[in-house]
């Protein structure tokens, strides 16, 4: 190491020798006197130098390597090696030399002659190999190319049938991850290709199941294919039906799962339709059957007692009481015998579309307060004088003139009424109206048997009560509400029913309100008549 101007040795160089006999040691941080200026001038240079030099241990050829340390200071690193040691080295290497030539002379060159021949030879040989094996590559790239030409014809064909085909299908791989999917997948799903590509399928709005998902990755990766497997999925417009079908697929040399998806939404509608109109076609057969013994019923009943109770008034020793029970009890039976007959007319007509609707100017109270008379008189005679009868009419009878079928909406309440009466052995029976914007909404509340939840819209339907063991208990034919239903929304309104088992029922129904005042009824010429169509 140079310092102010001198050299230090930084490490010792002693031999072994030196070491033992103690001559001509050095020291760390020992001046080098002796120096040879190639030394100094190394210290100006960043590449090494060769230098031959003579100091007191003798005459060296050294190389000197310019070196710089961590603090920045430059030092020199020599590899000496003694001139007497290197004459020594080259009589050696000279002398190993010659003896490499003899034998070269002597026993390489036949040898390698030999193997000169051989070498020919097989050359000649590996030349002929080369020739064949180049040929059988050349066609086996030429075949490789074609297949590759065809599979490239394939993919091209597979996409363009892919992207244009009217079926939504759609790749992933067995991850689930969206590869690739075409316009009808698109145009259906509402997912553009662009923004759903290399997306997971189930953090997508597609499959309404993970379940279904998990199914279809499962059997297509264990059997190859999944076929006609029917599931709810998501689309543009909702929740739909499809048939999936998926296959397994190489697609650039990795398994990917081609799937399509069948809309059978309304196919599976279709066929729901079908299956319920057979249902209700079989229900109606059974209704009609169950309505054809009950009528049987209905009509040979007063028949038996009109033809029993007629006989009996032939006896003329009848008393005059007896004699007008009897009468009674035949004008009871005709009136249950006409207006069964009414009814079978009345759904006749309902079904042949007929039913006339006549619209009359009345006092609605004054129906009201007869109805009222009426019902009070029928309780009467079923013994069931304990029910209260409440009516409720909001309006003045000077503001309760109305327009509207005064025939049907007496026979409207009649039917309902009959059947709180019915149904009700104790307690109340209120009926009665309120006004609201444009209708009245009529009431028919009893505290009877009530009706199960599960049978409160099936009542409305023609030939069917709230039980079928109902009729033989309480009589009827399954008509009265079909027919009352029927006839209210004719006149342009709407029924409904609240009930609860063994807590009662309230009928309501609403009808367009066309109020009119006492001084406008002189104005009116008559009637006005009108032909309904039920559709």
């Amino acid at each position: 190491m140079l310092y102010n101007g001198k050299i230090y040795f930084t490490t010792s160089s002693a031999t072994s020798e030196e070491m033992l006999t103690n001559e001509n040691l050095t020291y760390y941080w020992q001046e080098y006197t002796e120096a040879d200026t190639s030394f100094y001038n190394s210290f100006n240079r960043d590449f090494p130098t060769f230098s031959e030099y003579t100091d007191r241990w003798g005459t060296f050829r050294t190389i000197i390597i310019p070196k710089t340390n961590h603090t920045g200071r430059k030092y020199l690193l020599c590899a000496d090696m003694e001139i007497s040691f290197i004459r020594e080295t080259l009589i050696r290497e000279v002398f190993f030399t010659l003896a490499k030539t003899l034998f070269l002379l002597i026993i390489v060159i036949p040898f390698v002659y030999i193997l000169f021949i051989n070498y020919r030879k097989y050359s000649t040989d590996l030349e002929e190999k080369v020739i064949q094996r180049t040929m059988i590559m050349e066609e086996e790239i030429l075949k490789r190319k074609k297949t590759e030409d065809k599979l490239r014809q394939s993919e091209e064909t597979f996409s363009i049938s892919f992207n244009r085909v009217p079926v939504p299908m759609f790749i992933m791989d067995i991850n689930g991850n969206i590869v690739d999917v075409n316009k009808s997948f698109e145009e259906i799903t509402g997912l553009k290709k662009n923004k759903i590509k290399g997306h997971y399928i189930l953090s997508l709005p597609f499959f309404e199941s993970a379940t279904d998902f998990d199914y279809i990755k499962k059997n297509t990766q264990t059997n190859g294919s999944v076929l006609n497997y029917v599931m709810k999925y998501l689309k543009i417009t909702g929740t739909g039906s499809c048939s999936f079908s998926g296959e397994l697929i190489q697609l650039n040399g990795k398994p990917n799962i081609l799937s399509i998806v069948f809309d059978i939404s309304e196919h599976q509608k279709y066929e729901n339709n079908l299956k319920n109109a057979k249902e209700k076609a079989e229900e109606s057969d059974r209704l009609k059957s169950v309505f054809l013994a009950n009528m049987s019923h209905e009509v040979r009943t007063p028949l038996n007692v009109i033809i029993g109770f007629s006989d009996l008034l032939k006896d003329e020793k009848l008393t005059s009481q007896t004699r007008n029970e009897y009468i009674d009890m035949i004008t009871s039976s005709s009136h249950n015998l006409l207006e069964l007959i009414n009814d079978i007319i009345d759904i006749s007509k309902i079904e042949a579309g007929q039913l006339r609707i006549t619209e009359t100017t009345f006092n609605l109270n004054q129906l009201l307060k007869q109805l009222m008379h009426w019902i009070e008189k029928d309780k009467k005679d079923k013994g069931k004088e304990n029910v209260e009868i409440i009516l409720s009419a909001p309006l003045p009878d000077s503001g309760s003139i109305i327009l509207t079928d005064q025939g049907r909406l007496k026979q409207i309440l009649v039917n309902l009424l009959t059947n709180a009466l019915k149904f009700t052995d104790k307690g109340s029976i209120e009926f009665g109206y309120i006004t609201r914007e444009r209708e009245l909404q009529f009431y028919i509340k009893d505290t009877g048997t009530g009706i199960r939840k599960s049978n409160l819209h099936s009542i409305f339907e023609r030939f069917k009560q709230a039980d079928e063991n109902t009729s033989q208990k309480y009589g009827g034919t399954g008509l009265g509400l079909a027919i009352t239903k029927a006839i209210i929304e004719l006149m342009g309104g709407t029924i409904w029913v609240d009930s609860e088992p063994k807590k009662g029922s309230t009928f309501y129904f609403t009808l367009p309100f066309k109020q009119l005042q006492k001084e406008n009824l002189h104005n009116r010429t008559g009637n006005k008549h009108i032909l309904k169509d039920l559709a």
